[in-house]
């Protein structure tokens, strides 16, 4: 199984928790970063990831989410510009935008199963498209999640 986190998974842990399912997500992200280890689950990396990480404004944190990155991280996604060219017009008509469209395009090139995310628009987006990988919140995520 592969697995792709969006920016803001990667940023959740490190987030304010005083709300409970910003809380509940990060310790679901956790969870499911652990249980790929022990289950030998590939977990997707990119160059969008690394450049939108790299925009985080806190110092602190960046050396938070990058340390939980490189040591998540056991595979790069892959690039490819069929891909792009298909989807990123049709992201953009599903209201997908930015950096998302990338994150998706990454997911699907690399044949990711799951593409996580606590961004309820990116998912409600992707669910009008015919992708291969699915787009979940992580609560939503077998392992890990509350299923």
């Amino acid at each position: 199984m592969k697995l792709y986190f969006d920016t803001c998974c990667w940023n959740r842990p490190y987030d304010e928790h005083s709300q409970k399912k910003v809380y509940d997500e990060a310790v679901a992200i956790m969870r499911i970063i652990r249980q790929s280890r022990r289950r030998n689950i590939t977990i997707l990396g990119s160059v969008t990831l690394i450049d939108e990480i790299g925009e985080t404004g806190d110092a602190e944190k960046f050396v938070w989410i990058t340390n939980l990155y490189k040591g998540a991280v056991t595979a790069r996604a892959n690039y490819n510009k069929g891909i792009f060219d298909k989807w990123e017009p049709l992201a953009e008509t599903a209201g997908i935008s930015g950096w998302d469209i990338y994150h998706l395009c990454y997911a699907e090139s690399s044949g990711a199963d799951y593409l996580l995310t606590t961004d309820k628009d990116f998912i409600k987006g992707a669910a009008t498209l015919n992708t291969a990988v699915k787009v979940i919140n992580p609560l939503n995520f077998p392992i890990g999640g509350i299923l």
